[in-house]
């Protein structure tokens, strides 16, 4: 019976150590997109400081952080940037926070394993409601990110308020290139 019991002991620690693991590497995923967030936040509130640069927020944020994105990410948002848009074809909306107007800042919350990938939820701050209230409302957009050798990487941005097949930026970036080639 002891030899159950230090089995049964052992499963349990080992258990509670997977489980302690994996919320760290929640956690770790949750403050490495507030932590982008907060430059992003300070980026596109700081009287234009991407336009003293001549690009839009996006653009500066993709030129100055391109090894923030995986691969295939990095390539597609690349491919945009490089094709000539004809017929204002192209991205009407910040595709990072998900709006056409700034925002005052962004909260993380709401992390979920997808498989390798992690699902972070970005809240809009709203100035004068409290961090209950903010934490209450809608997702803004969700921030798909997966560690590749040790650095966390965005995957994807998901847009839950949209149904359709255009619900995210892969998406939505792929569906801009088959219009772009069709004109």
């Amino acid at each position: 019976m002891k030899k159950f019991e230090l089995i049964l002991l052992y499963l349990i620690g080992f258990i509670g150590l997977g489980a302690k693991a994996q919320s760290l590497t929640k956690e770790s995923a949750r403050v490495f997109v507030q932590k982008f967030y907060d430059q992003y936040s300070v980026l596109v509130n700081e009287d234009g400081f991407a336009k003293k640069h001549n690009a839009s927020q996006f653009a500066f944020t993709f030129k100055t952080h391109e090894g923030y994105f995986d691969q295939e990410l990095h390539d597609a948002i690349a491919a945009y940037f490089k094709t000539p848009l004809k017929d204002e074809i192209g991205l009407d909306f910040d595709p990072i926070i998900n709006a056409q107007d700034d925002r005052k800042g962004y909260e993380t919350v709401d992390v979920k394993q997808k498989g390798n990938n992690f699902l972070v939820g970005i809240h809009d701050i709203q100035k004068g409601k409290s961090k209950k209230q903010i934490l209450a409302s809608e997702t803004a957009v969700i921030a798909e990110v997966t560690n590749v050798k040790g650095q966390w990487k965005f995957v994807n941005f998901i847009y839950p308020e949209l149904k359709d097949d255009n619900s995210d930026l892969l998406s939505i970036l792929k569906t801009l290139q088959k219009e772009q080639k069709k004109s």
